[in-house]
């Protein structure tokens, strides 16, 4: 697993500071010989004293840390278990060196990857059209068929000389009409081919929005004081309630709110839960959905048509949304993040959570949401100088494809496939609704705790059927004094670590029972 180097970008910035290491160790209160070990990259540092570190060296700690990196590593590493690159044998662990000392070469190195990527691809889908589309099927079977009968006619006018003239005229007059068709079919495929330009990108909608997310550090100022500047508006109490709300959307926005045992057919879906119609103006509720959900569906409703100017205006300047599919997907998952901003406001969100140590389950009830909601406002939490234990994400179907993610500088995730089979976020399908945590020891001697959850989107019907995903938290074991999940987990004992990978692609244990696929590159654990 790469990981980011954070000692030569320490030892970088105090340079570039004009300090020396035993002043810089001085200023933050550590021996100058720990130093050392740090710019070495031989101690990895985090929490309090990764931000005074960065305090004094002018920066912020996602600086130090790579965090605006980690994508562009999550692109190398891609490119790296490309079969056509295998031969030449490049290690993993050099794509986090070449993010850190050389970002242009790498940034340069994923974008022709991509653009490759990209034609290939289409070559791909021109391939498969040409071989499976009906269309053209037909046209060249009816090419050849009038390619036949002209040459079949050329041959009889050419050795039979003694043909009478009507013989004659008519095998002309065939001639004639079979080249006529042939010129049709030939100028029909080739508008054919002049409107069959298929573009494909190598990266989908979700992926750049998921770029998107990770260059903010998943976190955006403006839409929390824009969250909770309106939080105010709708009610004066602590918590946003689905009344306030309701009451605020038929006074202030002029939209009805109903809840019905079904969904209108002839207005736009919000999903399954929810129908919006913008004639009248009405937001259709499910009446069998969750307290939390239909509280959470009226929020973004209303983010959507009080922000919308603000969203759109974040969105638009964006270079990774290449496309309107990209930014229309982004505009949605930017009016989710405010309306979850706007139901758990981030002070007194964070003040909780710190006071229940980060307790899933004693969040949910404290502010009346789900447990994905809890989860994804734990991972936005990332507020300069006021931030919560840095969580990473994991989001997984019961095929193993990951359905969301975000990742840290440390703990790369799977965008494509599925990760380690060992991980908990797996395991957690063997016993729904009960939390499974795990400690985990990378190869290069990282170690994670894992807290998964395997949870049912519950079925509004009976003939509908119920749908399993697992969600998974990640904290470094610096955190774990500050999160609930660590208790009674001895974190010195080697029998109580699972010695895990990213994947089988990258990881270089080569004693795994559990390895579906060589490595790319073996090489011995450090």
């Amino acid at each position: 697993m790469a990981r980011i180097p954070l000692g030569p970008k320490i030892r970088s910035r105090r340079k570039d500071q004009g300090l020396t290491q035993a002043a810089l160790a001085s200023a933050i209160g550590i021996s100058a010989s720990y130093m050392n070990l740090i710019e070495q990259d031989k101690r990895q540092i985090g929490g309090a004293l990764l931000n005074r570190i960065a305090e004094k060296l002018v920066s912020s700690p996602e600086d130090l840390t790579g965090e605006a990196e980690r994508h562009v590593i999550d692109d190398l590493e891609e490119l790296i278990a490309d079969p056509l690159l295998r031969p030449l044998m490049i290690d993993p662990r050099s794509a986090a060196d070449l993010a850190a000392k050389n970002p242009e070469w790498a940034r340069a190195l994923v974008t022709l990857y991509r653009a490759w990527l990209d034609q290939s691809r289409s070559v791909m889908a021109l391939t498969d059209r040409l071989q499976q589309d009906p269309f053209l099927a037909e046209s060249i079977h009816a090419m050849l068929s009038h390619v036949t009968a002209i040459r079949s006619t050329s041959e009889i006018l050419d050795q039979e000389k003694d043909l009478p003239a009507e013989q004659a005229a008519r095998f002309h007059s065939i001639l004639s009409s079979e080249s006529e068709k042939l010129s049709d079919v030939s100028m029909t495929l080739n508008t054919w081919f002049d409107a069959s330009n298929i573009n494909t990108r190598s990266e989908t909608p979700a992926e750049e929005v998921e770029d998107l997310f990770s260059s903010h550090n998943n976190y955006f100022a403006e839409l929390e004081t824009a969250a909770t500047s309106l939080a105010e508006k709708i009610t004066r109490g602590d918590r946003v309630l689905e009344g306030d709300m309701s009451d605020y959307a038929r006074h202030k926005l002029g939209v009805l709110i109903h809840h019905e045992a079904e969904l209108p057919a002839a207005v736009e879906r919000l999903g399954k839960l929810s129908a919006w119609d913008p004639e009248t103006r009405t937001l259709t509720l499910l009446s069998t959905a969750a307290p939390a959900n239909r509280r959470f569906l009226v929020a973004r409703l209303i983010v959507e048509l009080s922000l919308h100017d603000l969203i759109d205006d974040l969105v638009r300047p964006e270079p990774v949304l290449s496309s309107d599919a990209s930014r229309e997907r982004a505009g949605h998952a930017l009016s989710a993040y405010a309306a979850s901003a706007m139901l758990l406001p981030y002070d007194s969100f964070l003040e909780t959570a710190r006071q229940v140590r980060f307790d899933i389950d004693a969040l949910c009830q404290q502010f009346s949401v789900s447990y994905e909601q809890v989860c994804q406002r734990l991972v936005a939490l990332r507020r300069a100088g006021d931030e919560g234990v840095p969580f990473a994400l994991m989001q997984t179907d019961p095929s193993g494809s990951t359905t969301k993610r975000f990742p840290l500088p440390q703990l790369p995730l799977p965008r494509h496939g599925s990760a380690c089979p060992l991980w908990a976020i797996y395991s957690a399908f063997q016993t729904p609704g009960r939390t499974v945590r795990q400690i985990v020891r990378f190869p290069d001697r990282s170690r994670f705790v894992f807290v998964a959850r395997s949870i049912g989107k519950l079925s509004m019907t009976f003939h509908e059927p119920e749908f399993m995903h697992s969600m998974m938290l990640a904290y470094d074991v610096l955190y774990a004094d500050e999160v609930v999940y660590s208790d009674g987990l001895d974190l010195t004992h080697a029998d109580n670590v699972t010695d895990v990978g990213p994947n089988c692609r990258l990881c270089p244990r080569e004693d795994c029972q559990f390895r579906q696929v060589d490595p790319i590159l073996e090489r011995q654990v450090e």
